[in-house]
This record gives structure tokens, C-alpha cells and sequence, in this order.
């Protein structure tokens, strides 16, 4: 696999190996594949997530080094290429495997998940700054009750037909994009509107991304930190856990560092260390 590209929509390849090694024999039974072995399963004492392992190196991985796609009569001519597929918008972040599926993060605030075999989006799910508001601040205002939340029960709406659209490469898909951001927008609006300082995103941060952080897991949940300040859980088929909304942004540069997943413990850095519950989501430290 190879990282994600920064154009307007990101393609993520999943490259064919060379040969199988004949040296490599199924894992034993009581033991644990390394890390890059199609024997090799995900469990929360096995982990996958950036840097895997915390070596950075897969042991028993034999990508190619060479792959191609080239325009011909038939379509395109591909070499070394299992499969394509385009995403909603673009990241600077790493995709990470976990089982059978791809997480890969999309601007500005989109967790997608691919399947690894066939390279169908599964599903996307867009975490907007509001829904990590408390029930009370959101019940505090009428404008989380009346404008924020029809809006987000449509962004939802588009998102899944935003999935049916790029898996069959539809010409609707631009449109359900173009949507897309529209919404993500009047959202925003409303919420600098109500509080400019606190919800207001620095160009700076948008200039390489708001979703620019690798995803982590414990293969069970899937966590990710966006720098609008949204921190996020879901687990392996779409369902959100838990979402909280803080502080996102940490320099003038911009905040790139992605969280880590410790035990039970989600470590997310903004200009401060903030520890979640993985299971609540709660905060222990701050």
C-alpha cells in the first residue's frame, strides 16, 4: 500500500505482490504473524496502526516497487495494481489496515472506510464540531436544535450516497460532492456565528488540512483526531462511540500529530495532552 496523494481526490492503491515468499510458513497455533503477513490478525493485544508494531518495519511484506496505470483503447492498462479507488476529498494522512479494511481520513472532517480486498468504499462518516458538543451546551441554544442538526442529518443522507456514487465512478458523485461542502459550510457558519473565537478555523491549519492526522486503532475501535479539535471513536463497521470537541490547533504551522492508542488510554496532542477513556471517551487528563 502505498500513502495517499494530495490531489483534489485522493486515490488510494492497493499494489500486488511480486511473488509469495516460499520461506514463509502459516503462523503457529499459540503464536502471532509479524506484522505484514497475510497470516496476520489484528487483536487488542496486536494492534495495527501507524507504524504498527512501533518498528515501523513489516518483516514479512514483499511489495513491489514498480506499478503503472496508462490510458489505452480498452480503458487503462495496469501493472502491479490491484485496484483504485477515489475518495471524498484529500488527506496528508496515512491510511492503516486493520483485519480486512482500510481507514483513511478526508478533509475536512470524513473517516472512510475501504475495503482492503476490493477497494469499495464501505462507508463515510463526517464529524462536524457541534456533534462533540455536550448535550447541554447543544440543548443550551436553539440554533443546535433547529439549523445544526437538520444539517447534519443531511450531510449523513450524502455521505451515503456519496458511497454508492464513487463506487460506481457516477457522474453524480461531483454533485453530492459540491453539496457536500456546501453544507460543511452553512455548519461552520452557524457556529462562528454564535462563537467566532471558539469555532473559528485557522486558515493556517486549512492550508495542508484539518484531517492531516493518521487514524489509530486496538482492532476493535477505530480513533481518530481531526485539528478542528474533533476527537472521534467508531468501531469497525460505522458506528460511532463516542466524539468529543476541544482544542485542535497547537502552532501557527499548523498540528499534524496524530493520537495514540496506549492500553486504554487515546493520547491526543493540541498545545496540551488530552487523555480519553477509549471506552467513554471520557477525559482522565488534561
Amino acid at each position: 500500500m502505498v500513502n495517499v496523494s494530495t490531489s483534489t481526490l485522493i486515490a488510494i492503491i492497493m499494489v500486488a505482490p511480486l511473488h509469495v515468499r516460499a520461506a514463509e510458513a502459516p503462523a503457529a497455533a499459540g503464536t502471532v504473524a509479524p506484522l505484514g503477513s497475510p497470516d496476520f490478525h489484528p487483536s487488542p493485544d496486536h494492534p495495527v496502526g501507524w507504524r504498527g508494531d512501533g518498528t515501523g518495519r513489516y518483516p514479512a511484506a514483499d511489495p513491489p516497487t514498480v506499478w503503472e496505470r496508462r490510458k489505452s483503447a480498452a480503458g487503462y492498462d495496469v501493472k502491479n495494481i490491484l485496484w483504485a479507488a477515489k475518495m471524498p476529498a484529500y488527506s496528508v494522512a496515512t491510511p492503516i489496515i486493520v483485519g480486512d479494511r482500510i481507514f483513511v481520513t478526508a478533509e475536512v472532517n470524513d473517516l472512510v472506510c475501504v475495503s482492503k480486498d476490493t477497494g469499495r468504499i464501505l462507508w463515510i462518516r463526517s464529524n462536524p464540531e457541534f456533534e462533540g458538543l455536550s448535550e447541554e451546551e447543544r440543548k443550551a441554544n436553539p440554533v443546535f436544535a433547529d439549523t445544526l442538526a437538520p444539517l447534519g442529518s443531511q450531510l449523513a443522507k450524502v455521505n451515503d450516497e456519496l458511497v454508492i456514487a464513487l463506487n460506481a465512478a457516477s457522474k453524480d458523485a461531483e454533485k453530492l460532492l459540491k453539496t457536500k461542502k456546501e453544507i460543511d459550510k452553512q455548519m461552520n457558519d452557524a457556529l462562528v456565528a454564535l462563537d467566532k473565537k471558539r469555532f473559528h478555523r485557522y486558515w493556517g491549519q486549512g492550508v495542508f488540512g484539518f484531517a492531516g492526522t493518521t487514524p489509530t486503532s486496538d482492532g476493535k475501535s477505530v480513533y481518530v483526531f481531526f485539528t478542528t479539535g474533533v476527537v472521534v471513536c467508531y468501531d469497525l463497521d460505522g458506528n460511532r462511540k463516542w466524539i468529543d470537541y476541544g482544542r485542535g490547533g497547537c502552532s501557527e504551522h499548523g498540528n499534524f500529530a496524530s493520537p495514540l492508542c496506549l492500553g486504554n488510554r487515546l493520547i491526543v496532542w493540541a498545545g496540551e495532552m488530552r487523555g480519553y477513556d477509549t471506552a467513554t471517551g471520557k477525559i482522565v487528563f488534561n
